[in-house]
């Protein structure tokens, strides 16, 4: 899951610079959304096919690891707007301005990179 997010993550940061900022907010969410699968499958035990939908993504998400503070609310936040503009991007023909863009990619990079170093720690 982890690699599926830094791919995701290299296509939102290269859709970005071409302009193209629907997609890469689309891109930007499926990179934390697959990070937050990765985190709760490697570190909470839960099954993949337990978390397959957005809305059971983000509540197990918010649920482990928002609540005991391994993931900053403020962080996670951005991870429900991503969502929320993801689903503008994808099924309203609303435009996604740069600056929205920039912040969602912003998002992911924080995202990520706690993703990163939460599954890098020692586990007991």
């Amino acid at each position: 899951q982890l690699d599926e997010a830094l791919e995701a993550a290299r296509s939102a940061r290269v859709l970005l610079e071409k302009e193209l900022y629907e997609s890469a907010c689309t891109r930007a969410y499926f990179a934390m959304f697959n990070a937050a699968r990765a985190l709760l499958s490697e570190l909470e035990g839960v099954q993949l096919d337990a978390i397959k939908t957005h809305k059971t993504v983000l509540r197990l998400f918010s649920l482990h690891f928002v609540r005991d503070g391994r993931f900053d609310s403020e962080v996670v936040r951005q991870f429900r707007r991503a969502a929320e503009i993801r689903a503008v991007a994808d099924y309203e023909d609303k435009p996604i301005d740069i600056a929205e863009a920039a912040e969602i990619v912003r998002t992911m990079e924080l995202f990520l990179k706690s993703a990163e170093e939460l599954l890098a720690e020692p586990r007991s």
